[in-house]
């Protein structure tokens, strides 16, 4: 063993190896891959960038489709008030 290291604590080795083990399992993650796919690959940027572009379509289509619902609901609000008043002689 190297004259530094047998002078270290093997409590203080362990917790070295522990947080190695750690940055290793971070590096190996799907994200650090994605990001280097990104980073690296021109034609996988831009098939996320499509697959981003086409989510943010579907989802301006919802929200114009949930904000056209909501205008049909406070219509036919409008309408059963306007139907009450009449049946009743207002």
């Amino acid at each position: 063993m190297p004259e530094p290291l047998a002078v270290v604590d093997a409590g203080v080795l362990t917790s070295w190896q522990a947080d190695l083990q750690q940055a290793l399992s971070l590096l190996q993650g799907q994200r650090v891959r994605e990001l280097l796919m990104l980073a690296t690959s021109p034609r996988y940027l831009e098939r996320r960038a499509l697959a981003l572009a086409r989510r943010a379509g579907q989802e301006s289509k919802l929200l114009a489709a949930a904000a056209e619902a909501e205008r049909r609901k406070h219509e036919a609000k409008a309408q059963l008030v306007a139907l009450s008043h009449k049946a009743s002689g207002h």
